[in-house]
């Protein structure tokens, strides 16, 4: 009875059977890494090392595109190429932001003629913090924090064993002295 004679097949030798020439003329290396022949397409060359590096140097996406296909395609993929809209079209959403446009430079002595005058806030929330931490415009950041760390001691959850009620007075203190510190000075 004849021996069966083993063949082992390493997986450095089968690449060896499925050799693919670098496609740059005059190259007898092996093509193992691939290039895409334009953008959008699905054919590639297959080149050595060498001559992959040099491809991928003088490689050019936008080649062939006009100067606004390439402005277009810039502008598409800050957003990831999703369309945008211009903010005038005044689309109406369901959510009702509420945003504070005042910001510590648009308040000055000029602005607010006198402490009555509450013209310049048109931010509900804003008029409701001030109320709380009984303030009036102008008023200074030293002012703001020592009316903020007192309503904190007086109204701290832990000083009245844990009351719920305190517990949320003091998360609206916290919202409304960061709302507050937007605009003082």
């Amino acid at each position: 009875m004849k021996k069966k004679k083993i063949i082992r097949e390493f997986p450095w030798e089968k690449h060896n059977k499925n050799f693919v020439k670098c496609e740059q003329p005059n190259c007898n290396n092996k093509g193992e890494y691939s290039a895409p022949k334009s953008v959008h397409s699905d054919e590639k060359y297959n080149f050595c090392l060498e001559h992959v590096k040099i491809y991928n140097k003088r490689w050019n996406f936008f080649a062939g595109q006009s100067q606004n296909q390439i402005y277009d395609f810039l502008k598409n993929d800050m957003y990831f190429g999703k369309p945008t809209k211009p903010m005038s079209d005044k689309i109406s959403s369901k959510i009702n932001f509420d945003f504070c446009f005042i910001t510590k430079d648009s308040i000055n002595e000029n602005t607010v003629p006198n402490n009555e005058d509450h013209s310049i806030i048109k931010n509900n929330k804003l008029r409701k913090a001030m109320k709380l931490f009984g303030l009036n415009l102008p008023f200074s950041a030293a002012q703001l924090k020592k009316k903020y760390n007192n309503l904190v001691k007086k109204n701290h959850p832990d000083l009245h064993g844990g009351d719920s009620k305190k517990e949320d007075l003091l998360k609206k203190i916290n919202i409304c002295y960061k709302l507050l510190k937007k605009i003082a000075r």
